[in-house]
């Protein structure tokens, strides 16, 4: 198998927390090596991915914005699969209002109405303008940083608060992938068909991670399903065995009740 094949290049968002996931995919599939590139802008992972410098991206977009439809040099076509929505946060100084609100609360909307916003589009687009942005409100200035809620946290400094506010999400999360037919044009390389086919079953049962999916269903790959099968047959050999177990000492419970109440009635025909 080409080395190609037994790899996921992972392009992540910033604050995107792709460790569970990992896990789980490492656990269903332990024959694919996984590659993860911190990203720092949004824009930075269609790029990668049109590039083949990533195989999947977990992209930060607006709610609004249907990624499919975007027109992509080359013809190429995208696959997005939506995974969550983000929560709005704010970042604040120290003693700026927001402070007295509990960190398990959400602020409602008409309470930060009147708190001045820094612009987004005084800063650069990526991670080190968003981290300007909380440099900024942790000076005090008087104007709140107004973030998806995880990046915020990323960012969270020991100067500064972060608390969420009682708004619509306004962020999406989404894993996105080229469309195995584009593969050959983004790679500049010839595939065969059973080439793409081996790695969209890579990126499928990754995406199923990411969905929830359990490696027994019947979308996941031959490899994962065998595994899996092998796995609930242990399972339910360990499952039979602990039922035996149960069994017996259920079953000695019951002689050693029996023999103590039968114990019980010689001491009182004694006495």
């Amino acid at each position: 198998m080409p080395a190609q094949l037994n790899r996921l290049r992972l392009w992540c968002a910033p604050g995107t927390s792709p460790d569970k996931w990992l896990k789980r995919f490492g656990d269903a599939r332990p024959d694919v090596s996984v590659q993860l590139t911190a990203g720092t802008s949004d824009s930075e992972a269609i790029e990668a991915l049109l590039n083949f410098r990533s195989d999947v991206a977990l992209v930060r977009h607006s709610v609004d914005e249907v990624l499919t439809r975007r027109e992509f040099p080359r013809g190429v076509r995208l696959h997005a699969v939506r995974l969550y929505d983000e929560d709005v946060a704010v970042v604040t100084a120290r003693e700026h209002d927001a402070e007295y609100w509990d960190e398990h609360d959400s602020i409602p909307l008409e309470e930060a109405a009147a708190w001045a916003r820094l612009d987004p589009a005084d800063y650069p687009d990526d991670v080190a303008g968003q981290r300007m942005m909380v440099e900024v409100a942790a000076s005090g200035a008087g104007a709140v940083a107004e973030l998806p809620f995880p990046l915020a946290r990323m960012l969270s400094r020991k100067d500064v608060v972060v608390r969420r506010l009682q708004a619509e999400p306004r962020t999406r999360v989404s894993v996105v992938w080229v469309h195995p037919d584009a593969v050959p044009t983004v790679s500049n390389g010839d595939w065969s068909l059973a080439e793409r086919e081996t790695r969209e079953a890579v990126i499928q049962d990754f995406v199923g991670v990411l969905r929830g999916r359990r490696a027994g269903s019947s979308r996941g790959s031959t490899s994962s399903r065998g595994s899996t099968q092998t796995s609930q047959q242990e399972s339910s050999s360990q499952q039979s065995s602990s039922r035996r177990s149960f069994s017996q000492q259920r079953s000695l419970k019951s002689r050693a009740l029996r023999r103590n109440t039968a114990s019980s009635r010689k001491l009182r025909r004694k006495r």
